[in-house]
């Protein structure tokens, strides 16, 4: 695996604010889901939805990031803590799903997902 496919994440300045954001309300915030499949895979990304399971506190942060974003957010399942943030960046719209971790611990979370590449 090619780091070089993964500098996207460290470059991208929105996704700079939120690591800034979630360690200024000390939340641990793990990215996951289908854009690090299609990263590892090397294709292009027309559509960018960034996933996110989060410690705790996921309403707050998702909030917090909505604002200094300027984006707006979107409660997509109040009971198991799920909700997407969306912005428009250079003429695309741009969906970051924020959901409470599936168990107490990031490992428990992971378990519950699916890891089909």
């Amino acid at each position: 695996m090619k780091s070089a496919h993964f500098s996207f994440f460290k470059r991208d300045v929105t996704l700079r604010r939120l690591w800034r954001i979630a360690r200024q309300e000390n939340i641990q915030v793990f990215l996951i889901g289908g854009i690090l499949r299609d990263t590892l895979l090397g294709g292009e990304r027309e559509f960018l939805d960034f996933d996110f399971a989060v410690e705790c506190n996921v309403k707050r942060l998702s909030e917090k990031f909505a604002a200094l974003s300027g984006g707006r957010c979107i409660t997509l399942d109040e009971k198991f803590k799920s909700y997407r943030v969306v912005l428009k960046k250079k003429r695309k719209v741009v969906n970051y799903d924020f959901t409470e971790f599936r168990g107490d611990t990031l490992r428990e979370d992971v378990l519950k997902r699916d890891f089909t590449i």
